[in-house]
Parts: C-alpha cells; sequence; structure tokens
C-alpha cells in the first residue's frame, strides 16, 4: 500500500492533458491534489478525475476548470476519493508554470 506522494510533474506543455498518478487496478485511494504557480504572472489550473485511457476526461469528470492562481500561489484540494484504475489529469495554459503534487495514500476497497 503506497503512501505520502503518490505522484508529481512540472505541467511542461501547454494546453496539454497531462496525467499526474492512476490508482493500481487493485485498490482505491484518498489523496490531497496541490498545485504551486512557479512565475510570477497568474495562470490557470484544470483538474479532472478519468478513466480515460487516452487522458482526455469528460465535461463530466473535471473538478476543476480554469480556475485562476495568483504569482507563486498554491491550491490544494483535499479528500478526494477515487476508484480503481482512475487517473489525475491536470493542464495549464502557460508551459512550466505549475507544479503538480499528488498526496495520499491508497487501500484495498472493502
Amino acid at each position: 500500500m503506497a503512501t505520502g506522494r503518490l505522484g508529481s510533474t512540472v505541467l511542461s506543455a501547454s494546453d496539454t492533458n497531462t496525467l499526474i498518478y492512476t490508482v493500481p487496478s487493485t485498490k482505491c485511494a484518498i489523496v490531497t491534489i496541490a498545485a504551486t504557480n512557479l512565475t510570477g504572472s497568474a495562470t490557470r489550473l484544470y483538474v479532472a478525475v478519468t478513466s480515460n485511457t487516452a487522458n482526455t476526461p469528460s465535461d463530466s469528470e473535471w473538478l476543476e476548470y480554469g480556475v485562476s492562481l495568483n504569482p507563486l500561489g498554491v491550491y490544494e484540494r483535499t479528500g478526494v476519493v477515487i476508484s480503481s484504475n482512475m487517473r489525475v489529469i491536470c493542464k495549464t495554459p502557460i508551459a512550466n508554470s505549475l507544479a503538480i503534487n499528488v498526496y495520499g495514500f491508497e487501500q484495498d476497497p472493502t
């Protein structure tokens, strides 16, 4: 059972859905999704949880859609419960502007 930081990256491409973390097929997870704006400019964050293996969430799978992050600002979404094989996807319109971290734990879905 994994605990702690489950996935992290800097979003290196603009307007590109980027896979941050996938829940293993035999587990479920409770996570916190954190984003840090690394720049002196405001940007936007998009966050989805999807089962789509092409990393293309449907409209109903977006948790955040264009939330504004101030320069050097922080975003945090806690207590996100995710089923097996689901994926956390993020994107931003400005490349290399956001560091994304997913923290939490995996457990058996009983």
